[in-house]
């Protein structure tokens, strides 16, 4: 079974472009464009209203708000200083000021991207700026989230404690038990510093014993969910920290800002520590 992109997260750049969203709150929708989002204006096209997500009304109790609040324009609905384009029902971009744009949640191949891309730069070219142009070098990816289902049932249980005894070599010690330091922690991480830099590793965050890590120990966290039917795995071979989630049914997501290699190389670990020691 080979590993399959799940949704995605893309940059990109149009040249040529400096608007303000609060001077177009007349721009129309059309058969490509079927929404448009901004904290000052709101357009739906009426054969894809009935296809939009509305967002899950959740009542939660919530403690009293301390702290102050970011500056809001408009009906602070959307991102500051941007307008949000459907594309096709497809895929949502999100079109800043300076021509940079963002595409969270994508689904489809980057093919599709440019060409769902192109359609929004015909619709600037006519409604917004003439003179606007896809650099089509800027799109890249900036998260890449792939799975797989495997064809029988994993222990998790039983991952999880070989992961935290027997795979010491994939695990750094303690990185389960001390999550954060105290005063001793502390005074006990300065004491080891000058070695911890001699053993190669990365200094990241100080409030977290979990992100000094090596080139030998990626693994930084595990822990299970309530029911324990997923056992989440927090580890950092490469440049990015990614999540793997385990689940009991067979499946497995690799989350985060990686290539297909690096993905693939969490996926051939994890099936290897599967087949050959549980």
């Amino acid at each position: 079974m080979d590993l399959s992109l799940s949704t995605s997260s893309l940059i990109g750049k149009f040249n040529n472009i400096n608007f303000n969203e609060i001077s177009l709150i007349t721009l129309p929708y059309t058969n490509n464009i079927v929404q448009i989002k901004s904290n000052f204006y709101s357009i739906c096209h009426p054969d894809y209203e009935y296809k939009i997500r509305k967002p899950k009304v959740i009542k939660v109790i919530q403690k009293k708000d301390t702290h102050k609040k970011g500056y809001r324009q408009g009906n602070g609905q959307c991102f500051n200083s941007q307008i949000s384009f459907n594309v096709k029902g497809m895929i949502y971009i999100k079109l800043f000021r300076n021509g940079s744009f963002t595409c969270s949640g994508v689904k489809c191949t980057l093919e599709e991207v440019s060409t769902y891309i192109l359609l929004l730069e015909e619709y600037i070219q006519e409604f917004i700026s003439s003179k606007c142009i896809f650099d089509i070098t800027s799109l890249q990816y900036i998260l890449q989230n792939y799975k797989v289902k495997l064809d029988f049932m994993i222990d998790i249980i039983k991952l999880e404690k070989y992961l935290d005894s027997e795979g010491k070599k994939y695990i750094r010690v303690n990185s389960k038990i001390i999550t954060k330091f105290d005063d001793m922690h502390k005074e006990y991480f300065n004491e080891r510093l000058e070695f911890i830099k001699k053993e190669d590793y990365i200094f990241i965050n100080p409030n977290n014993i979990c992100d000094y890590i090596s080139h030998d120990y990626f693994v930084l966290f595990m822990s299970f969910n309530v029911s324990k039917t997923l056992l989440l795995i927090k580890a950092k071979k490469y440049s990015t920290i990614v999540t793997i989630k385990v689940f009991k049914s067979g499946r497995i997501n690799i989350d985060g800002k990686q290539t297909y290699e690096e993905a693939k190389f969490y996926y051939e670990w994890i099936l290897d520590v599967i087949n050959n020691n549980l």
